[in-house]
């Protein structure tokens, strides 16, 4: 469900959005938007599986179990 809203730009952003716009990497000034508030949510999530890894290695803890059973399995299918 889409909601909406009212904001208020500096003029410099207005111009972002329009040269965003006018290259072709938006469609329009609200998709425009949409793009980097997606952007912004890849990189939250980013940061949060960046701290989850880290404190997952710090621990002795793998990170991804799934992918280093593979990685074994892969090695020792290559020395038999």
């Amino acid at each position: 469900m889409s909601v909406q809203i009212a904001v208020r730009l500096e003029a410099e952003d207005v111009e972002l959005l329009d040269s965003l716009v006018a290259e072709h990497q938006a469609a329009n000034r609200s998709d425009a938007i949409r793009s980097m508030i997606d952007k912004t949510r890849r990189e939250i999530r980013y940061e949060e599986e960046s701290k989850l890894m880290s404190e997952l290695l710090s621990k002795g803890q793998p990170v991804y179990p799934e992918a280093e059973d593979f990685l074994a399995a892969q090695q020792l299918g290559g020395l038999a």
